[in-house]
């Protein structure tokens, strides 16, 4: 396979960029969240929205420093509105930073939060403090992206109770119509993982709004890089899992369903509990 997190691509690490992008995500990775996806027709349907903001590095301190006191202020009982704060370590985007939350389907256009959903409020307290001290720190404020886990294309090997310390996301492009073709391929991958019963958890989503819909990422979310089992041991538990052959197929499958020369972004985050609230 050429691409993607099933045929362990590394990505080196690149020069830092003059401004440091803060990628205010609905966290697409529910697997760096550490909570299953359930699979139930009763089930919600999360979904993940992401905004892109650009802040000055001589900014940088100060505004992680308005966040948290943001934070303090807002999020710091049970029922106020949940956040969570990563910084990229690696990949095209190093040494940006990542902020956002979890909705779902029925909740996205209602939400409980005003500061939350498809046409968030800036009528609210929370959302007035952020303006005032969080975005005169900020360069730009850039697009909105909408994220969906594929439902039953999730392992997990993490508790539920506290985020993942890291999560490595890759993301590369689908050929057109070949959607049931990827998602049975990758069940297969989903059941090896399962079979390997390492510490991590490792989901599949799709760009269901904001961007190219044909962009799927793969997320691997774990507490430490020892781990992260090989191409071996996943070659290995694929066909113990799948027979003799099964990993060759695998790879043949999933190479005709990418698109040709596509670019595949990867790149590791870490995350911030002290910029966060999130819970299970």
């Amino acid at each position: 396979m050429r691409r993607s997190l099933a045929c362990k691509i590394s990505c080196g690490s690149i020069d830092s960029p003059q401004k440091i992008v803060v990628l205010m995500l609905l966290v697409f990775c529910l697997p760096s969240l550490g909570v299953a996806e359930e699979a139930s027709e009763d089930a919600p349907r999360y979904l993940y929205v992401a905004r892109f903001i650009e802040v000055k590095p001589e900014n940088t301190a100060k505004w992680l420093k308005a966040v948290q006191d943001k934070q303090q202020e807002f999020n710091s009982n049970a029922d106020s509105a949940r956040w969570g704060t990563w910084r990229i370590l690696t990949g095209p985007r190093s040494n940006l930073f990542v902020r956002g939350y979890r909705t779902t389907q029925s909740s996205f256009a209602n939400p409980k939060h005003a500061i939350h959903g498809l046409a968030a409020s800036w009528d609210v307290p929370e959302a007035a403090y952020w303006l005032e001290h969080v975005v005169p720190l900020q360069e730009s404020s850039g697009n909105r992206q909408v994220w969906r886990p594929i439902e039953g294309l999730f392992s997990q090997g993490l508790p539920e109770t506290v985020p993942a310390k890291f999560s490595q996301h890759r993301r590369w492009r689908m050929k057109p119509g070949m959607y049931q073709r990827l998602e049975a391929n990758y069940k297969k991958l989903i059941a090896a993982f399962d079979a390997i019963g390492s510490p991590i958890n490792f989901g599949i989503a799709r760009l269901e709004d904001g961007g190219d819909f044909m962009i799927y990422a793969e997320t691997t979310a774990y507490n430490d890089t020892a781990d992260l089992p090989g191409v071996g041991a996943v070659k290995d538990a694929f066909e113990k899992t799948h027979g003799p052959g099964s990993w060759k197929e695998f790879l043949k499958e999933h190479n005709e369903v990418m698109q040709e020369n596509a670019v595949v972004e990867t790149e590791t985050w870490v995350f911030l509990p002290e910029l966060s609230n999130l819970t299970p």
